[in-house]
């Protein structure tokens, strides 16, 4: 349920004075976003029943005043609900009771409600129990404070069994600022992760400065952190007569996760801190300790990065970008304790935006999922399979228009086994996708790769090669044209070993690019769409001296410039530029081999290449970036810092002219980082994705006009490979990362888009009980 829906309480009345404009002031409406996490040692597959309330604080007024014995039935995030009024806790005021009478930790653990109803108590929390087949309570938990003010709440609550997860002390609770602090630890290689079994880490004033902490509190509190038990206290660690904020894990959690999320208090607004962590191994001892840059108490998220390293010498790390997130609970001491509200709000899709707002003060347990950068809540709808059941499918490409329909495209075994064919299916905003259906009219051929190029108005063409030296097509304009009964090109040059072409159909222009073979090499050939037709296809590669490779493609300045890239050989990058006609060139300057590029065009026609060289020093692979207006300027370095190699990069661009880039970065097992340019330089990069210690693949990115960008890649659980995303806001800051794909199965070919609207839909393929099929999840801000 979105944030502005009527809420289930007092439904009618409330839809009807905000229609009337004549709301009482008494009237408030909320939205609630709340993330629940069991405990590591609660069994799971005894829990038969979730209840959760909305209560207020011991001293308010009841927060309910309506006493009805009926429920009412719903459904939440897919699950079945039941709700009603009820004075549970026996103390005479009425709370709002929901009741899941299914294992819901098997799939999700966030819920979003809406209500409304008259503001008597204005803070409450919300409490949570668990129970088995027998209705006997397993565990149980509660938030801290929240406020019925009109605005999005946001709560974590822990469930643990045996009171171990109490609402636990209010840590400098002084009427001080509080601040989310997002700790990155990364564990040095000389470590072997296989050795440590605990970790610790503390919130340390810095030499000289006044205490963080005002009281000490010797007897641990407990919590679930990223789905780990971890306790902490608040002492003397360092024994120089100071409090420090001292957390423990014990249990290895370098093997699943190294980010952390809590929430501080200070006595001042700009009080410096340092996080100190240590490693452990089975006996006690020692065996890795690091410290972070200086951070402050303030009103903005506090990333910050921790290197675990055998001897600390050179271990300290800098405090990375905080962003533009800023706390909404600030400094009042009002938590108690075991719920976050720093999560940002959840859309019911089960993964945590990370890095958000805090409603409370004290000693939170964080987002419970790895928290990244400040950011914009999860968004993702759950995935459902759009291709022809029980037919192998593949390779989707997909559109969106300007009010979000989506246009989908893949290739999939005919019933004529074994031939592909290509199909489409539509998604209707609001609503679902239609039935599968063919759009090349069944071909007795092997109809392979399609691509598509969407307007704004929702019309499209589509272009796929077969495995001869033919291409296909078909457009669409409120419904596919007649299936094709023969090619649209029946010789493409050669045969058609590749081919792209932008995901952008601008003034009714757009461009297909594809490699043909010509005995035994391939070059570059490339047919414009203006005009509702498709032009004869032309080589555009004028050198033949070398073979052609990875040809990317873009459309910019409503249709008037057209730029394809290649690999030409293995060392240089070409460009053939289109403003009428097509002129080739080599743009890079360096002698190191190159893969990957990909090409933005913005609305001015000005034009991006970016792909990945290795250098001639024989240093790491960079990513270096070529720029057109008029002429191409001399290649520069986007990511000159890394010692990493930087590959597989994708670009894109908005409508003021700044380029987002995402990459992969690593060896044996990478990580994504992203980088904008503007004008004339690249931020500094950014990881957008969480460190699993595994590989990533394939990182796609859609850039909005507004800015705001949506990536997904494959990532290794180091079984199989899973789809992750991540979005980011106008301003370019992204949120944490989460999985966007449920099955135990891996992931294959996958692609995103987003609408001028804001809608992104992702599309992907993935092993079913019936076979590959294409998946598609819809994002809706």
């Amino acid at each position: 349920m979105k944030r502005n829906d009527v809420g289930y309480v007092a439904r009618a009345a409330f839809a009807a004075c905000v229609a009337a404009s004549s709301c009482s002031p008494k009237v408030t409406y909320v939205g609630i976003d709340i993330q629940m996490l069991v405990a590591i040692n609660v069994d799971r597959t005894k829990i038969a029943t979730l209840e959760f309330y909305l209560d207020e604080l011991d001293g308010s007024a009841a927060l309910f005043d309506v006493v009805t014995t009926a429920w009412r039935d719903g459904t939440q995030n897919g699950i079945p609900f039941r709700m009603h009024h009820d004075d549970i806790d026996v103390d005479q005021k009425y709370e709002l009771v929901f009741r899941v009478e299914q294992n819901v930790f098997t799939a999700t653990n966030a819920f979003t409600f809406s209500i409304s109803g008259e503001k008597r108590a204005q803070l409450f929390k919300i409490k949570a129990r668990v129970r088995d087949s027998n209705e006997a309570i397993l565990a149980f938990g509660e938030s801290g404070a929240l406020n019925f003010d009109g605005t999005l709440q946001s709560a974590r609550v822990n469930i643990c069994p045996n009171a171990q997860c109490p609402t636990g002390v209010s840590v400098g609770s002084d009427g001080g600022t509080e601040v989310l602090h997002n700790v990155q630890l990364t564990l040095d290689p000389s470590i072997s992760a296989a050795n440590v079994a605990s970790l610790d880490f503390y919130f340390d004033e810095p030499p000289g400065a006044a205490t963080l902490y005002s009281s000490a509190v010797t007897t641990p509190s407990y919590g679930v952190l990223n789905d780990t038990l971890y306790s902490y206290t608040v002492e003397d660690v360092d024994s120089d007569s100071k409090y420090e904020l001292q957390v423990k894990i014990d249990s290895n959690v370098f093997a699943s996760t190294t980010t952390f999320s809590f929430a501080v208090s200070g006595s001042a607004a700009t009080l410096p801190f340092l996080i100190t962590a240590r490693v452990r191994n089975s006996a006690g001892s020692v065996i890795g300790s690091g410290t972070s840059g200086t951070i402050t108490v303030g009103v903005s998220a506090q990333p910050a990065v921790v290197s675990i390293c055998a001897t600390p010498s050179g271990c300290t790390g800098p405090v990375y970008d905080a962003g533009t997130s800023t706390d909404a609970g600030g400094g009042a001491g009002t938590d108690a304790g075991g719920a976050d509200a720093g999560a940002g709000a959840d859309a019911g899709g089960g993964a945590d935006a990370g890095g958000g707002a805090d409603a409370g003060g004290g000693s939170d347990a964080g987002t419970g999922q790895d928290a990244g950068p400040a950011g914009p809540p999860w968004c993702w709808q759950s995935a459902t399979a759009i291709s022809v059941t029980s037919r192998d499918a593949g390779q989707p490409q997909v559109v969106v228009d300007s009010t979000g329909n989506a246009l989908a495209v893949w290739q999939q075994k005919q019933s004529s086994f074994p031939y592909t064919d290509i199909y489409s299916s539509r998604y209707t905003s609001g609503a679902s996708w239609d039935s599968p259906a063919s759009i090349a009219g069944g071909s007795t051929s092997y109809l392979i790769f399609p691509q598509i190029a969407g307007a704004t108005s929702g019309d499209a063409v589509s272009i796929f090669p077969d495995t001869t030296s033919k291409l296909w097509a078909n457009t669409y304009a409120s419904g596919w044209g007649a299936s094709p009964g023969s090619a649209v090109f029946a010789d493409a040059g050669g045969t058609v070993t590749s081919l792209t072409t932008p995901r952008d159909l601008l003034g009714g222009k757009t461009a297909a690019v594809w490699l043909a073979r010509e005995g035994a090499t391939d070059f570059v050939w490339a047919s414009l769409y203006t005009s509702s037709a498709w032009q004869s296809p032309q080589r555009i590669q004028t050198d033949l001296g070398a073979a052609a490779a990875e040809p990317a493609v873009a459309v910019g300045n409503s249709g008037a410039m057209i730029i394809a890239a290649w690999r030409h050989g293995s060392a240089d990058v070409w460009a053939a530029v289109n403003s009428g006609s097509w002129t080739a060139s080599a743009i890079d300057n360096e002698p190191g081999a190159v893969a990957s590029p990909t090409v933005a065009v913005d609305t001015s026609g000005v034009g991006h290449v970016v792909w990945s060289q290795a250098q001639s020093d024989g240093g790491t692979a960079r990513l270096r970036h070529a720029k057109f207006s008029g002429t191409w300027n001399a290649p520069t370095i986007v990511d000159p810092a890394t010692t990493l190699p930087d590959t597989a990069p994708q670009i894109g661009v908005d409508g003021t002219g700044v380029v987002t880039a995402i990459w992969r970065r690593g060896l044996s097992t990478g990580t994504v980082w992203t980088s904008r340019f503007a004008s004339s330089a690249w931020s500094t990069p950014t990881q957008i994705s969480r460190d699993l210690s595994t590989d990533v693949a394939i990182p796609r990115v859609a850039v909005q006009g507004s800015g705001a960008a949506h990536a997904i890649w494959a990532q290794s659980d180091g079984v199989r490979m899973n789809l992750w995303a991540n979005r980011a806001t106008t301003a370019g800051v992204w949120g944490d990362a989460g999985l966007l794909d449920t099955l135990d199965t891996d992931v294959a070919a996958h692609q995103v888009a987003v609408g001028s609207g804001g809608t992104a839909v992702a599309v992907w393929g993935q092993m079913t009980g019936s076979g590959p099929a294409v998946h598609a999840a819809i994002c809706v801000p």
